[in-house]
């Protein structure tokens, strides 16, 4: 496995030009971590039931509003 750092560029939609971004790569071993760390997670989402789990995505919902300007404009 390569411990090189493969950096990520983007595709405009728009006009199909590509832009290096300063994003690097998921590694093999970090989608791992991070499917392990997934699965631990499950059975407390699940506990909350599905209105508990509807009121969490609405909460981060609205976050996700209020932070939309500052979020846009990483985005670009």
């Amino acid at each position: 496995m390569s411990t090189a750092a493969t950096t990520v560029s983007t595709t405009d939609p728009r006009d199909g030009r590509t832009a290096p971004t300063d994003l690097t790569e998921t590694s093999a071993a970090e989608v791992a971590q991070l499917t392990r760390a997934a699965a631990t997670a499950a059975p407390a989402l699940e506990a909350f039931g599905r209105v508990g789990r509807a009121r969490l995505l609405r909460a981060m919902a609205e976050r996700v509003e209020i932070d939309l300007e500052e979020l846009v404009a990483a985005a670009l």
